[in-house]
């Protein structure tokens, strides 16, 4: 079973959305940043990896065999 590929459909990507919506979390930390993923997506990565529980390695190597 492919561990990232039922992200949009779950309700935890759900929770997190509304709990960054709720705590007013910017999509930009600065405006001049590079525009390629925005708060939301780094957050909500960083913290699907501590659920998993797994090393950040092993997180990479689930992303890039998902890779459309």
């Amino acid at each position: 079973m492919n561990a990232l590929y039922p992200i949009e459909l779950s309700g935890f990507y759900k929770l997190c959305i509304k709990v960054l919506e709720e705590v007013r979390f910017p999509l930009w930390f600065f405006y001049r940043s590079k525009k390629m993923y925005n708060n939301f997506v780094q957050v909500f990565l960083l913290v699907y990896k501590k659920r998993l529980n797994i090393s950040y390695r092993k997180f990479v190597e689930i992303a890039v065999e998902n890779k459309p």
